[in-house]
């Protein structure tokens, strides 16, 4: 399978509504996950969305003007960033 003439992974099938990610080795199932933009990484996190671009949240680079998130990424940025009150 190839998005943009370039080979995706055989652990990512591209949908219209995001991705499929399977992790066969761990023996998870399928689950379809959200592609999220700047803008909506932002109103997620409170922030204006040219700092989304700056945080060490793994990214999708459908081309070099088209960047994405995962939902999971976000989640898992903001919940590794929780302190206790």
């Amino acid at each position: 399978m190839t998005v943009g003439g370039l080979p995706t992974p055989s652990f990512f099938a591209v949908y219209p509504t995001g991705f499929v990610v399977t992790d066969e080795a761990a023996g998870q199932p399928a689950r379809t996950e959200s592609l999220l933009t700047a803008a909506d990484v932002a109103a997620y996190l409170n922030i204006a969305p040219r700092k989304v671009y700056g945080l060490p949240i793994p990214r999708v680079e459908l081309s070099p003007r088209r960047v994405r998130w995962l939902q999971s990424d976000v989640v898992a940025y903001v919940r590794q960033h929780r302190r206790p009150a």
